[in-house]
């Protein structure tokens, strides 16, 4: 409470836009955001890769992430043709270096 509710809100918002930029630059990855206002979730996939076993993979990296699936968003899912998505959630405490290990681990899979 004492960092307060607007500087946490424009941490996250800050955070998850160095993501959605950092990973829109890597091959093969695709932003599955279409709403106006952005949220500290963003949801991706890669091209030919699970979304399951891309979770499974970078949590032997130590690095979170989890799925959704059409079960969450069906009439969303099924009208863009999407099984499932990743879902990279960041809060004001994740870290620019934790937004690098993501992405350097995206680069890697994605290759």
């Amino acid at each position: 409470l004492a960092i307060g509710m607007d500087a946490i809100a424009a941490r996250v918002v800050a955070l998850a836009t160095s993501l959605r930029e950092r990973i829109a630059t890597v091959p093969r990855v695709r932003i599955h955001e279409v709403g106006e206002q952005r949220s500290g979730i963003v949801t991706f996939t890669i091209d030919d890769v699970d979304p399951y076993a891309l979770a499974a993979r970078l949590r032997e990296e130590r690095i979170n992430i989890s799925v959704s699936n059409v079960d969450f968003a069906r009439y969303d899912f099924e009208a863009r043709h999407l099984d499932a998505v990743a879902r990279a959630s960041v809060h004001y405490y994740n870290t620019d270096d934790e937004i690098e290990q993501l992405v350097t681990a995206l680069t890697v899979l994605s290759s």
